[in-house]
This record gives structure tokens, C-alpha cells and sequence, in this order.
């Protein structure tokens, strides 16, 4: 999939400088657990995989996280 940071960060609801954070390897900052459900559901990948726990990019379909509260 070939989405800009730009496009991902509109999607997960998070600025672009803090989605470049993330991306940083020298940066230790991490996504809270409802960033880290956003961002597995734009990129279409399991949460495990963006934590570096397993290496496959298959996604287990869990339940979408609900963004109506305090967006």
C-alpha cells in the first residue's frame, strides 16, 4: 500500500510531525494504544506487526476501534 505521511496521519487523526516521530529510529517516542489501532487499521497491518512482534503482515480483522469519543 503507498500512502503518503501526509494521507496517513489525516487518517489516523494525528499530526505529521508526531506520525515522523514514530517513524524516527532515533526517536524513542511511542503511539498511545488508540494511535497504534489507527495506524494498523490505515496501513491495513495487525498492531503485533507495527511492535515488531511477528513478521507477517496479515491482519486478524479485530474489531474496529471506535473514534466517536473525544476525537
Amino acid at each position: 500500500m503507498e500512502i503518503s505521511q501526509r494521507e496517513t496521519a489525516d487518517r489516523a487523526v494525528i499530526s505529521k510531525s508526531v506520525l515522523e516521530k514514530y517513524e524516527s529510529r532515533g526517536n524513542e517516542r511511542i503511539p498511545n494504544t488508540r494511535q497504534l489501532f489507527k495506524l494498523a487499521e490505515v496501513y491495513q497491518v495487525s498492531v503485533d506487526f507495527l511492535l515488531g512482534r511477528t513478521p507477517t503482515l496479515a491482519k486478524s480483522r479485530p474489531a474496529k476501534l471506535s473514534m466517536n469519543q473525544n476525537q
